[in-house]
């Protein structure tokens, strides 16, 4: 069995407002003190600007994936100085949920550590302080996470008819749910057989939903009593 997680919209314990203090500045920094020209180059990178939208794309895309931009450019794994170290929340929660939307996603150690048991080593992961408006940090720690597995399972031909969309226009085939709900979810089908013995992972034609896990997942993430996104079962084939 497969769950679809929505990613979170508005503001909320798994999407809380804020930002990112130093990031973007020391990634300038980087760029114009210690980048290499010909990565400059190869990635088209004339201001500083041009860099931060490329490590942007680094925390949900696949590694060796291209994309264009004037060329196609071939995403390379994410640097230890490109990963954010803190984020600041604008106003003090009350609780923060064990999975946060951000740059890849943010998790909690105990949910880290769930994942990690199931797939050792899969996936790549950074300390990341989550600190309130003034300065303090929340009690749980958090880690970045850069979901490493990717999945063409989706198959639309065996799916209920009407519950997806298709992109236009674009190089590949992208879909959609019709609208995130339990309901059309379920009406999308996933193959057993591509995804057997993965936990978490992203796919690479469906973008509502992107980010799935498997029934083992789910289950421990349930007997631990953790607040994730909301997710709903889909098909499986």
């Amino acid at each position: 069995m497969v769950w679809g997680l929505e990613e979170p919209t508005g503001s909320g314990m798994c999407f809380p407002d804020g930002g990112y203090p130093g990031w973007k500045d020391r990634l300038e920094v980087y760029f114009r003190t210690e980048m290499p020209e010909e990565e400059k180059a190869r990635i088209g990178a004339r201001f500083p600007q041009d860099y931060i939208a490329h490590v942007a794309r680094k925390f949900e895309a696949e590694i060796g994936s291209t994309y264009y931009s004037d060329k196609y450019i071939v995403l390379d794994p994410l640097l230890p100085h490109e990963c954010p170290g803190e984020f600041r929340t604008e106003r003090t929660m009350n609780e923060l949920g064990a999975m946060i939307y951000g740059y890849g996603v943010y998790v909690s150690e105990p949910l880290k550590d769930i994942i990690e048991a199931l797939e050792p080593g899969v996936h790549f992961y950074w300390p990341i302080r989550i600190m309130g408006p003034k300065g303090v940090e929340y009690p749980v720690r958090y880690f970045g996470m850069q979901v490493r597995r990717f999945f063409t399972s989706f198959r639309p031909e065996l799916s209920e008819p009407g519950s997806w969309n298709k992109a236009p226009s674009t190089m590949t085939p992208m879909y959609t749910t019709r609208a995130n709900s339990k309901a059309f979810y379920a009406e999308l089908a996933i193959s057993e057989a591509e995804v057997a013995g993965a936990h978490i992972w992203r796919e690479r034609h469906l973008y509502r939903p992107n980010l799935l896990i498997s029934d083992t997942l789910q289950a421990e993430i349930k007997k631990a009593g953790l607040k994730v996104w909301k997710h709903h079962k889909m098909k499986s084939v």
